[in-house]
């Protein structure tokens, strides 16, 4: 069973479905850059979703209609209140940046989850220990073996 196939039976079990009041899937892949990667996650949120569909002018639905630090508070707000999981599927290691900047990128593309109820969580899939690393895992699938 692969990475994306395990966190999804994970995501559709029935008991973490109870847990959570909101679920976002990202798909991550080859985006490096805090907006590709914030814009990814705010494309994928289920409000954002709801407003491409009731075409509400209250939530813009293309990030490309946002700033960074737009979408950042909007993602807050969605957050807020509520106990979330946050999935970030095939995250990569961007090679050009140091350590430091792929640090400060993940640092600012998840500060609106700073403020999730207790119980919030995030989780990602990757290819590469440094990726986990890097965003700040603290467990991971490789230490359980």
């Amino acid at each position: 069973m692969g990475k994306t196939t395990l966190a999804q039976k994970a995501c559709n079990d029935p008991d973490v479905k109870s847990r959570f009041e909101l679920v976002i899937w990202a798909w991550v892949y080859n985006k490096f850059r805090e907006d590709d990667l914030l814009g990814e996650i705010w494309r994928s949120a289920p409000a954002v979703a709801e407003a491409e569909i009731t075409t509400s002018a209250a939530v813009p639905a293309r990030h490309g209609d946002m700033s960074f630090s737009s979408m950042q508070l909007a993602l807050e707000k969605l957050v807020a209140s509520k106990r979330y999981l946050l999935v970030l599927d095939d995250v990569c290691n961007d090679e050009t940046a140091t350590n430091l900047q792929r640090r400060e990128t993940w640092r600012n593309v998840l500060a609106p989850f700073q403020r999730g109820k207790r119980g919030s969580r995030v989780l990602l899939t990757t290819r590469a220990m440094i990726c986990a690393q890097t965003v700040g895992v603290k467990f991971s699938y490789f230490d359980l073996f």
